[in-house]
């Protein structure tokens, strides 16, 4: 991990501002944060920040060379010893909660069987429905999930022309949908059937993050304006969902535990790895080239 250097932090173990150790309550919102954190806005990152000292968990404790922190860095300090997770711990935060509260606390992370089904359905023995026949015969898709998205040889071939990277016609993009907001703690509303039909495939590339990277890439090739920032027109957006319907398969995980989901979507991206998505995935050539087009907007 390129952000702790062990022997530094060893050394200044005696100078912390933090805490060492938390309860598998605060050491699971911890880790809803750090997900997030990164990739936020500046003034959610402050609020995200506060957060975590509120919980006692102090990045700069870490965080020796300011290059920033990130949940693979609390997951780390926690493999090599240095931060310790007490299933009797009391959580601070149960408590302060005021007296008299009878409120249980609500799980956000996700287990090793929730993953593992999540896999199986994305990518082991997905059931593939071609955009074209969406939602056809699936059941739950009134829930919140997971979903990830497939491509055929001919799509595979225009998506690799905009790139001027190879990508073969298999699983291209995982996501979520519904999970709720930590740390506020707002469960979200979306389900598969909004997300799916009515954001991605029938929708705008304002109001979708795979729509927005698939024009970016298929500018030339379905001739779509790049001049108008974060917006097509009509016609440019039915073409783009035209290009989806003939190219693309989706496959979905319904999954109803909103207080957890966003857990669940962080591991199955790190096990998976799919090469459109960008938030948190390590840097490659191709995703290199898929910035530089998606910050040119179209």
């Amino acid at each position: 991990m390129s952000t702790l250097h062990l022997p530094t932090l060893i050394s200044d173990h005696q100078r912390m501002n933090g805490r060492d150790r938390f309860s598998e309550e605060e050491a699971a919102e911890i880790r809803a944060v750090l997900t997030r954190v990164r990739t936020a806005e500046r003034d959610e990152q402050k609020r995200l920040r506060s957060c975590l000292r509120s919980l006692g968990f102090r990045i700069s404790d870490w965080d020796t060379t300011g290059s920033g922190f990130a949940r693979s860095g609390f997951d780390e300090l926690v493999r090599c010893g240095l931060v310790t997770i007490e299933p009797g711990l009391q959580a601070d935060l149960v408590a302060a909660r005021p007296p008299h509260s009878t409120e249980t606390p609500r799980r956000q992370a996700s287990t090793r069987e929730e993953l593992r089904q999540a896999i199986l359905a994305l990518d082991g023995a997905p059931t593939r429905i071609a955009a074209s026949d969406w939602p056809a015969h699936l059941h739950d898709v009134d829930r919140s999930g997971l979903y990830s998205w497939w491509v055929d040889e001919a799509g595979a071939g225009d998506l690799s022309n905009g790139l001027g990277h190879t990508l073969q016609p298999d699983r291209i993009y995982a996501g979520q949908t519904g999970a709720t907001k930590w740390p506020s703690g707002k469960r979200g509303k979306a389900t598969l059937t909004s997300r799916i039909g009515g954001n991605h495939l029938r929708g705008q590339v304002r109001g979708s993050t795979f729509r927005l990277t698939l024009a970016s890439v298929l500018v030339d090739r379905l001739q779509l304006d790049r001049a108008i920032q974060g917006h097509l027109d009509g016609a440019q957006e039915q073409r783009l969902s035209a290009w989806m319907c003939c190219h693309l398969e989706v496959a979905v995980h319904p999954f109803p535990e909103r207080d957890v989901l966003g857990d669940l979507e962080y591991l199955v991206l790190s096990a998976l790895d799919p090469p459109l998505n960008l938030d948190g995935r390590p840097l490659t050539p191709l995703r290199a080239t898929l910035k530089r087009l998606r910050g040119g907007r179209v």
